[in-house]
């Protein structure tokens, strides 16, 4: 990974990877940030190797965190994944921001999740930050993140009476077929899922065409 020049990266999707260690001794380094492999997956990585670093960062555990990464076109109702590839020596973290009413990236609250599946909130995100925790052990690794948003339809417009009408009943049959119901109709049947509490569930039968199934 390149150094950065004045604290700024240069090149197009280039991001900040700050590290540093308990003395307070930084450095920065430049890699790719996040790129979009498909339509709602994006993925980020960079390396770890103690030879490319400062000899004061030889043997110390290293705290790395990226500067904000803005996620493009942050999607609306998304259930978002993030997934680690890293070796044992390094502990991962993420987090997300969202603009205020002044423009500025906002650190948002800490999402509810686990095992590195993260609740997101329905309205998206703006950004994302990646931090490390990275053992002396670590050298030529890399921390690898993939981040997928799955979209959420939104909710579908109720099916218009007209196209679904109340059909009739085995029993209100006038000339029942084999299967009895009129017609070319057949039977199917609506149930409940048994309760514990009752132990048994409601059903009910119509004659549907099954030209359309469109019942209900």
């Amino acid at each position: 990974m390149p150094e950065a020049v004045n604290g700024v990266c240069s090149g197009t999707n280039s991001a900040l990877v700050r590290i540093s260690e308990p003395g307070g001794a930084q450095h920065l380094r430049c890699f790719s940030g996040l790129q979009q492999r498909s339509s709602n997956v994006y993925s980020m990585s960079y390396c770890i190797n103690y030879d490319c670093y400062p000899s004061e960062f030889a043997g110390k555990t290293l705290a790395l965190s990226t500067e904000p990464l803005l996620v493009s076109e942050a999607p609306n109702k998304t259930a978002t994944l993030v997934t680690y590839l890293v070796p044992d020596c390094v502990g991962p973290s993420v987090r997300s921001y969202k603009y205020d009413d002044n423009g500025d990236l906002a650190l948002l609250p800490d999402l509810p999740g686990e095992n590195g599946v993260f609740q997101y909130p329905e309205k998206g995100i703006a950004a994302m930050s990646f931090e490390a925790s990275v053992e002396p052990l670590c050298n030529d690794r890399y921390v690898a993140a993939l981040v997928t948003s799955t979209f959420v339809q939104d909710d579908q417009p109720r099916v218009p009476t007209s196209s679904c009408p109340c059909w009739v009943t085995p029993q209100e049959a006038v000339d029942p077929n084999p299967l009895g119901c009129d017609g070319i109709k057949i039977p199917v049947t609506l149930e409940t899922i048994p309760n514990w509490r009752t132990n048994y569930g409601v059903s009910y039968r119509q004659c549907i065409d099954p030209a359309n199934f469109d019942f209900l």
